[in-house]
C-alpha cells in the first residue's frame, strides 16, 4: 500500500484502519424497478452461480469465490478464495455481498458491499 493510500486510510477510518490486517468495505446503493424476486434472478446471471456463459469459457476467470452464505431472494454472501487479479495499490478483494430489500411503488434496493484487504 502507497504512503498515500495509507494516509487517505488513516484520515477517513483513524490509524487503526491503516494495519494491513484490518479489511476495508465500500457499499454502493442503487434501486431497481423490479420485484426483488426479477433482481434476484439478474443477480443469480451476472454472478453466475450454477454454470458459465459459452463465452466465459475463452476467457480467463480472475476471481474464484465461494458463496458464504445466501437466503434466496433476499441476501447472497462470497469469499474470495482465489484470485488472478489486482486491485492495485496494496489492496485485494477479500469478499463481499449483496442485500436486497424490497421499497415502496415496487422498486427493489440493491446495497453491494466489497471487503478489501491491504497486502
Amino acid at each position: 500500500m502507497t504512503h498515500e493510500m495509507k494516509a487517505a486510510v488513516a484520515k477517513e477510518f483513524g490509524d487503526s484502519t491503516a494495519d494491513a490486517t484490518q479489511p476495508l468495505s465500500v457499499v454502493t446503493r442503487m434501486s431497481f424497478a423490479a420485484s426483488p424476486a426479477e433482481v434476484w434472478k439478474g443477480l443469480l446471471f451476472y454472478e453466475e452461480i450454477g454454470g458459465h456463459p459459452p463465452a466465459r469459457l475463452l476467457l480467463p476467470v480472475p476471481i474464484l469465490k465461494r458463496v458464504a452464505r445466501m437466503e434466496r431472494g433476499h441476501f447472497y454472501e462470497f469469499e474470495v478464495v482465489e484470485r488472478a487479479l489486482s486491485v492495485g495499490g496494496g489492496m485485494r478483494l477479500s469478499g463481499g455481498r449483496y442485500t436486497l430489500d424490497e421499497l415502496a411503488d415496487g422498486l427493489t434496493e440493491v446495497a453491494v458491499e466489497t471487503r478489501y484487504v491491504t497486502t
